[in-house]
């Protein structure tokens, strides 16, 4: 990959495949090239490590060919070499641009993602070890978080222990001591917690893990104080009474006192000073951590080269999505379940659409048990303003009436809905659209 003829786009694990499949010419022929015609494009080193694979036997180097192809077959996937064919970052820029670079796959890309990314940070590790800090150049932090389901990373337990000296921090973010042991062995852990300026422990489970945690806290000196009797008896009525005083020494936090610990505490041990037991400080609690949450990233990762967006409003956010009819008349929703059959159809093509039919109600009866006739709109106005039939009212309030086991079957729904509000994050809208749902209940539970 050091050969002048290969272009810098072209170095990636694809260049590199074609090469060991001989995708262009044999891989021994590839090799022998570099004792002749290849000789100025590679440096003496890599001259010096290659040119004995050319001259082995056939057998002999079948072997090692075999074993370099088993170890290069997690590579050989299409969309992980088109995903490295180009980079959009450099790892030599960490330390002089302001980088975020975010490694996230799932856990059942392990598998297959897992060599790349051991390849990554092994090439980050190795770089960043180089050299010291220069002037004009930053501190880069290196997070990893769930360590233990990374696989085994190699030498980071070397790496760990040099690296915070060339102004590269690393923090290792695991559930317990015990899943680290079953990959690193409790003897390469042990390396990690040496090299380690900070433990902190925001909880644990584990009895090994809360056994650790009270040990590396510490004891204190507590006074104890027995006290003695002896009752008086028939013959002797004196009684007699002793107290001791003695200092014993306790854990600072027993096991059980890390258990049961409260969620916003969190234990700090720091090299060569006391245990700290501080309180939690959440984001969404601090006000200037909440504003930092919500900063829209820029476009690049120079500041001198990012282009000026033009500000633009804020897009509203709709937590709860409204069950409100607010599109065309021909949308079903719950308050349109009863449309009458084909006035969907009507509406889509342009037909005037029939008012939905709602149920008649009986008039006021006269005296002989006949309904009147239905009253025009004019006359009902005119009869509006000098009488009013409280006797019709009550007579139409009563026929009305829903039934005490449908009232109370909508009571017991409405109830139900109303216990999710606290989980709604729009209440506004939430009660907007349980008002609608308990407009249609009754029409729509049977007695």
């Amino acid at each position: 990959m050091e050969s002048p003829a290969i272009a810098d786009e072209n170095r990636s694990f694809a260049t590199i495949l074609k090469i060991m499949n001989g995708a262009e010419e044999p891989i021994l022929e590839f090799l022998g090239s570099l004792r002749d015609t290849r000789r100025h494009e590679v440096s003496d080193f890599t001259l010096q490590t290659l040119l004995p694979y050319a001259d082995m036997a056939e057998k002999q180097f079948s072997g090692l060919y075999a074993g370099v192809r088993t170890g290069m077959a997690p590579f050989l996937n299409e969309r992980l070499m088109r995903a490295t064919a180009r980079s959009s970052f450099d790892i030599r820029n960490l330390k002089s641009e302001r980088v975020s670079l975010y490694l996230d796959f799932r856990r059942e890309q392990m598998a297959s993602l897992g060599p790349l990314f051991n390849v990554l940070i092994t090439q980050m590790m190795n770089f960043m070890s180089e050299s010291m800090p220069r002037p004009g150049e930053h501190q880069v932090l290196v997070l990893l978080d769930e360590f233990q389901n990374l696989g085994k990373l190699e030498k980071v337990t070397d790496m760990a222990t040099v690296l915070g000296g060339h102004g590269v921090p690393m923090w290792f973010f695991v559930q317990s001591l015990k899943s680290v042991d079953e990959i690193y062995r409790k003897e390469s852990r042990e390396t990690l917690i040496n090299a380690a300026r900070v433990q902190i422990f925001f909880g644990a489970q584990e009895t090994d893990d809360l056994r650790y945690v009270s040990e590396q806290i510490g004891e204190t000196a507590e006074f104890q104080k027995d006290v003695t009797r002896t009752q008086a008896s028939l013959f002797d009525t004196y009684y007699t009474r002793s107290v001791h005083n003695k200092q014993i020494r306790r854990p600072l936090m027993r096991p059980d006192e890390i258990r049961t610990m409260d969620r916003s505490k969190v234990v700090i041990l720091p090299r060569g000073e006391n245990a700290i037991l501080a309180t939690r400080n959440f984001y969404f609690a601090d006000r200037e951590l909440s504003k930092r949450a919500f900063i829209a990233l820029p476009e690049s990762a120079n500041a001198k080269h990012a282009k000026p967006v033009a500000a633009t409003p804020p897009l509203p956010f709709q937590a709860v999505q409204s069950i409100v009819p607010v599109g065309p008349g021909y949308r079903s929703g719950l308050t349109q379940s009863r449309l009458p059959r084909g006035a969907t159809f009507a509406a889509k093509v342009g037909r005037a659409e029939r008012p939905p039919a709602r149920r008649r109600l009986p008039g006021p009866q006269n005296s002989a048990g006949v309904e009147a006739p239905p009253v025009p709109p004019a006359a009902a106005a005119r009869t509006a303003s000098t009488s009013v039939d409280f006797s019709g009212l009550a007579a139409r309030a009563a026929a009305t009436r829903i039934s005490p086991q449908k009232e109370a079957v909508i009571a017991a729904i409405l109830a139900q809905a109303k216990s999710f509000r606290p989980q709604s994050a729009d209440a506004e809208t939430f009660d907007r659209n349980l008002s609608v749902v308990a407009e249609a209940l009754p029409d729509v539970v049977d007695d």
